[in-house]
């Protein structure tokens, strides 16, 4: 449903479709975004700050962290991945509509690993359906003939980074030829930040646009406040939007 929404705010162009999720990416990547945004804007920031609670009170908001402190504000912006809301203790209760999304939520229990492999130094585009890791892409070559793959996968338990003779084995099913060096990848499902890899909703989930309840607060509900921003998140795509170029160098070499 995702990938058809792509296709259908790309005018349904499956060329454009291509163009915008593929080829349009941030000059210095989504690290420069944040920096540019942060370094005009009179905030200050708090990391690795997860949130225990939020509080309405009267036309003020309080947000209580995890290790007892304490901020108020007229609003709060709850921005974090729809299965880590729940950890968040809400005050009023969010209405029910929104707590049944919550315990619903999102469907992707997929994978995204980054795997060095010595080979022929071409670019690679491999799709094989059923496998661990099904879609298999380049994503730079070195000059000794390694170059860096990023496979997709829908089910994380079935592809493991630490187990490099069994990646050997899935990347010949894929990529004859080639000779694993090294992987990594991050476990989007066990991070409590995050519990699921993508934002893939659910069949039914998002039925109408957003709307004000009677709490007084919108219709979305998507995150946590004091979310923790991981540099291994950002890896860069040169083909993909919303990719950080800054942080490419981290999936392998940092």
């Amino acid at each position: 449903m995702s990938v058809l929404r792509w296709h259908a705010l790309s005018g349904y162009s499956l060329e454009l479709t291509q163009f915008t999720v593929g080829r349009a990416t941030i000059v210095g990547g989504t690290r420069a975004l944040l920096d540019a945004i942060g370094s005009v804007t009179p905030f200050e920031r708090r990391l690795d700050t997860a949130v225990a609670a939020v509080t309405q009170r009267g036309n003020r908001v309080e947000v209580e962290t995890r290790g007892g402190d304490t901020f108020a504000a007229g609003a709060a912006v709850v921005a974090v991945p729809l299965n880590a809301v729940g950890a968040i203790e809400f005050t009023p209760a969010l209405p029910e509509d929104k707590r049944r999304a919550i315990a619903l939520g999102q469907a992707s229990r997929g994978i995204k690993i980054f795997i060095r492999a010595r080979g022929e130094p071409l670019l690679q585009n491999s799709i094989r359906p059923g496998h661990p890791f099904g879609h298999l892409d380049t994503d730079w070559v070195d000059g000794d003939g390694v170059q860096q793959l990023i496979g997709f996968g829908i089910d994380a338990e079935r592809c493991h980074a630490g187990d490099l003779p069994a990646l050997q084995s899935q990347l010949e099913a894929i990529l004859p030829g080639y000779v694993v060096v090294d992987a990594t990848a991050h476990d989007w499902l066990a991070d409590e930040l995050s519990r699921g890899t993508w934002a893939i909703h659910r069949p039914r989930l998002v039925r109408a646009p957003p709307r004000r309840d009677a709490t007084g607060r919108g219709a979305g509900c998507a995150g946590r406040l004091g979310h923790r921003q991981r540099v291994g998140r950002l890896h860069r795509r040169r083909d993909r939007v919303g990719a950080a170029p800054g942080a490419r160098a981290s999936a392998l070499t940092g």
